[in-house]
């Protein structure tokens, strides 16, 4: 079983950027690994939820607080780059086509 320290995930939430979703089920995190990963999110934009298995307390609200703020981040960019020319990776996406069989849906989506 391999162990990785609440400071090793916060450093590599530091770096990526793509990342938008993290589950740590890992209750010997500890105050200072949640205050570490907290610190980790005003660098990191992207994580939008976490899942942690320990109790918290306030670390959880203010880490909710941060992912929340990168939440908000996320969609205003999202929103500000449809308005705009430019063109922008859209990184992944999930297209949902919602009706009945024969209105081609499906020939929309392999256009």
């Amino acid at each position: 079983e391999m162990t990785i320290s609440a400071e090793s995930v916060a450093e590599a939430l530091e770096v990526n950027q793509t990342l938008f979703y993290l589950g740590i089920f890992n209750k010997s995190i500890g105050r200072a690994g949640h205050r570490r990963l907290i610190e980790a999110l005003l660098t990191n934009t992207s994580l939008v939820e976490m899942t942690i298995s320990a109790e918290i307390g306030l670390e959880r609200q203010q880490l909710d607080k941060q992912l929340l703020e990168n939440k908000k981040k996320r969609q205003q960019t999202f929103l500000d780059t449809l308005e705009s020319n430019h063109k922008t990776s859209w990184s992944r996406s999930r297209i949902m086509f919602v009706g009945q069989g024969r209105a081609g849906k499906s020939a929309t989506v392999r256009s």
